[in-house]
């Protein structure tokens, strides 16, 4: 079965980093175009179960992480790069 594609809410955004991220190496992270990458073409694990495609702009992403960072939820790692934020 096909994943859905939906906007999903911040909630469902930010949980879906979260899990994502638990399941990488953590001392390399990912970027935030990795992030968007992955939860919107491969999908993200919904609650009740199947996969969700998100349908956001990577942009949504940055606006999203930098606000995870800057609220501590978040922690960058190693050197930023011009074009992307780990």
């Amino acid at each position: 079965m096909a994943a859905e594609q939906r906007k999903l809410d911040v909630v469902e955004r930010e949980q879906a980093i979260f899990r994502y991220l638990r399941g990488i190496d953590r001392e390399r992270g990912a970027t935030v175009r990795e992030l968007h990458e992955q939860l919107t073409i491969t999908g993200a694990a919904a609650q009740p179960g199947g996969e969700v495609r998100d349908t956001v702009t990577v942009q949504a992403y940055h606006k999203l992480v930098t606000r995870l960072v800057l609220d501590g939820r978040l922690v960058e790692v190693g050197e930023p790069g011009a074009d992307a934020q780990r």
